[in-house]
Formats: structure tokens, sequence, C-alpha cells
């Protein structure tokens, strides 16, 4: 177990990923500017040398999207801005690791929070070519909705496919059959929060739907690699019903399918490995 005290709970958002890459994940947070237009901070404990890195990267109001775009294995800071109007443009700025400049890319769209409309950042390897891909989920009103919207990097073509439904499922890219691609991915809820939550998958190593119930509606999808086999398992975070009440992680692990859980956090927790569920 490794524990390191680093970022403020009241302004700073976890957004982990191996940044100076040496194959380990870094500590890292994200802060928000104090002020409307004052500058975001990435605050990151590198793993190779414990050093602090400090970058100031974005404005208030940005998402950050880390990950390695470049395809050298090392994270990039990343941020995705809506426009100020629906409808509005949203813009990708990406600084890459190799060259340490800004790409900037305008995709997606800016939605209205009250309608529950609009895109969502979803950046994965679609196209299984080492980096990834800018992607949004788009939802509510905006058209074409329920829809993964992909701009890949291999040969920057869009592609639009409609799967999963936003209202009642969380979305949950990952690459679960192994191939080297991600696969859409939904998690559904049920009506009340003891119903299951069936995972629904794309696989795109066959073109093929997999259904498979795991966990409960009121859990908090963390999909990942836990068990080193290069496919992404199911898994789920259930807080403790208390502040002070003992957390679970359960893992579906893929190369056995057996779930087990372990404990680890507790009810007033916030489970770092949920950044990549929607």
């Amino acid at each position: 177990m490794r524990t390191a005290v680093w970022g403020d709970a009241n302004q700073d958002f976890p957004e982990p990923g191996d940044f100076d890459g040496d194959g380990i994940c870094d500590i890292v947070v994200y802060r928000t500017g104090a002020t409307v237009g004052a500058l975001n901070t990435y605050f990151i404990l590198q793993s190779s040398n414990n050093t602090a890195n400090v970058v100031a990267y974005g404005v208030r109001g940005d998402q950050p999207v880390s990950r390695d775009y470049d395809g050298d294995g090392k994270t990039d800071m990343a941020i995705f801005r809506r426009g100020v109007t629906v409808g509005d443009q949203a813009v990708w700025w990406i600084r890459s690791s190799i060259t340490n400049t800004d790409r900037v890319v305008g995709f997606g769209l800016t939605g209205d929070s009250v309608a529950g409309s609009g895109d969502e950042p979803i950046p994965g390897d679609y196209d299984g070519d080492g980096k990834f891909d800018i992607a949004v989920y788009r939802h509510g009103i905006s058209s074409p909705n329920n829809s993964f919207i992909v701009f890949r990097s291999s040969d920057s073509a869009i592609t639009y496919q409609p799967f999963g439904n936003f209202t009642t499922d969380w979305i949950v890219p990952g690459d679960y059959d192994g191939d080297g691609k991600y696969d859409y991915a939904a998690a559904r809820t049920g009506a009340t929060g003891t119903s299951p939550l069936v995972w629904w998958i794309l696989q795109s190593s066959t073109g093929t739907t997999r259904t498979q119930t795991f966990g409960r509606s009121s859990d908090r999808p963390t999909q990942g690699d836990y068990d080193g086999d290069a496919r992404t398992d199911l898994a789920v975070y259930r807080g403790g019903a208390t502040a002070s009440a003992q957390s679970f992680f359960w893992v579906n692990r893929s190369f056995d399918l057996i779930g087990y859980p372990t404990a680890w956090g507790l009810g007033a927790d916030f489970p770092v490995n949920s950044f990549d569920a929607r």
C-alpha cells in the first residue's frame, strides 16, 4: 500500500496518468482557478523521481481529459473546453509530451445543462493505433443523440455509432475483448439503487454485443485492467453507507470471470478509478 498527501479536497480533481513515462501511474490532481478566466493547474507527483511538476494549463470551466494522444507512452495534459452558448463547438487543447506544443481541435458540441443535452468527452484508442482518439458521447436533444462520435487518429476519419442511453446508462468505454481497440460500452441502471447493473459491450473484435450483469445500480463503475491480461474488467465501487463505513471495489476478472471484492476506502472517499466513466 502506498499513501500520499497530495492536493486540496476543496478545489482539486483526481487526474491520474503516467506523465513521466516510467510505466507507473503518477499521483495527479487538477486544480480549478479561483475565478472566471483564472488559470487551472496540474499538480503532478512524478513517480520516477518523487518530485513535483506544477503546470498551469486551461482555465476555469475546462474539463481535464489527460491521455496519451501522441503515442509516446506518456500521458499528455489535455482539456475539453465547452463554448459559451448552447450549440457552440467544443474545443480540445492537447499539450504533446513529444513536442511540448499545443494541438487545438474543434470537436463536439456545447450542450444545455438544463435540458440535459450535449457532448461528454470519452477519449480512447478506438482504432488501435496506440494513440488515444478524440471522442465524445452525444446525448439529449442534440443529433445524433446517444451516440459515440470518434475522431480517429489513424486516418482523421469521423465515425458515428449509436449505442446506449445517457438517461439510464453510465458510458464506460474500454478494451473489454483485448484486441487493442476500445469497445463502445454502457452500464445500464435499473429502477432502484438495488436493481442490477447491466453492462452492454459492443466488441470491436467481433462486432457483436455482450451483455453481463455486474454490480448494483447505486454502484459507481470503475472499469479497468485489474488482473493484467490486457483486457478491461467490469468493476464497480460500492461506497460505505456512512462517511466512516467501509467501501468496497468489486471486480469481475476477465481471465476467469470471477467477481471478487476488495475492502478499500470509506464512504466519504472518491474512487479515482472512476475517471473513465461518464
